[in-house]
């Protein structure tokens, strides 16, 4: 009796098993490809699905790795992406206490520029989630508080769940708190479960950037978000005239 083999299995049904197992950042899918060029051809496409990254380095990496690989495969997605950058701000604020320790003569040690790696994760950042945003589902962003905050791109399409925790991300036609004139359409526009984890949190540009909203977490609140139980009044208020208006419409279509 011959033995059987993983290579006995159709290709189809292999990418169902690996997709499964493919949900844990990227290290499994990796694994599996070094098994034979077989599994690598059959478990390629599925390398992006879920991505974790931990770090500037890894996400300039993951951006040069990205470019490659969406011109020799351009059906790679990424579908699933969480980002830290809590290890860069922990290294910055480390320098920081070592300059001013420099500065109150107690080291020697020369401070590093933490100003460079702020500068280069507000590139790497934003131009990774430009490329991943025509396909993302679910979103975490997990961001230090010694960076600046992250520009979103203008349109993610696809996202239905977005976690951000640390500096609020900087919506498109928001500075500082201030809308713009003339908004931009909404940037999350199918966005149904948000979760924003800071202690101080306004709702209308969440508002006008996630419509379609059903499940809202706010996390970690203190007493500097003055303003949000007017806000959420106001929505709340919104929702209510919004579903009295689609209920009526549909007696309306009934009755005709």
């Amino acid at each position: 009796m011959p033995t059987a083999s993983i290579h006995d299995l159709a290709v189809e049904v292999l990418e169902q098993i690996f997709a499964y197992a493919c949900t844990d950042g990227g290290q499994t899918g990796y694994s599996l490809s070094l098994v034979s060029k077989y599994c690598y051809v059959v478990v390629r496409p599925l390398l992006l699905h879920n991505v974790a990254l931990l770090s500037l380095k890894q996400i300039e990496s993951f951006n040069a790795y990205l470019e490659r690989e969406q011109r020799l495969s351009p059906h790679s997605r990424v579908y699933h992406l969480f980002v830290s950058t809590i290890r860069d701000g922990e290294q910055i604020a480390r320098t920081r206490q070592l300059h001013r320790a420099q500065q109150q003569g107690r080291s020697s040690c020369p401070p590093q520029s933490w100003d460079n790696l702020d500068k280069r994760l507000s590139v790497a950042l934003p131009q990774l989630l430009r490329a991943v945003a025509p396909s993302l589902l679910t979103l975490s962003l997990v961001h230090s508080w010694e960076l600046t905050p992250i520009l979103l791109p203008r349109y993610l399409p696809c996202l239905r769940e977005f976690t951000a925790c640390g500096p609020i991300p900087r919506l498109p036609g928001w500075n500082d708190g201030r809308c713009s004139l003339a908004l931009p359409a909404p940037c999350l526009p199918e966005v149904r479960r948000l979760h924003v984890v800071s202690e101080t949190v306004s709702l209308v540009p969440w508002a006008h950037h996630a419509p379609r909203v059903r499940h809202l977490y706010l996390s970690r609140l203190t007493e500097k978000s003055t303003t949000l139980p007017w806000e959420l009044q106001v929505v709340l208020d919104l929702l209510a005239a919004a579903f009295a208006r689609s209920a009526c419409g549909l007696m309306l279509n009934e009755s005709g």
